[in-house]
């Protein structure tokens, strides 16, 4: 399942132009290149990034 640049800001809570500040900072994903003009995030990737973030929040709780 692949999701838009507008599905992933839904589920980050952030619009679609975040998201791709956040892939031009280096601070999230790239996305997938399906086709010239189609570009889409896979959940799979989505899911990573998310157990990441977790885990390093978690790291910063338990390290205070």
């Amino acid at each position: 399942m692949f999701w838009t640049d507008v599905q992933v800001g839904n589920h980050y809570g952030v619009s679609r132009h975040t998201i791709w500040r956040w892939v031009r900072e280096g601070k999230f994903p790239p996305p997938k290149k399906l086709s010239s003009g189609s570009t889409r995030w896979h959940v799979s990737d989505i899911n990573r990034f998310d157990d990441q973030i977790l885990q390093s929040d978690m790291h910063m709780i338990a390290t205070k």
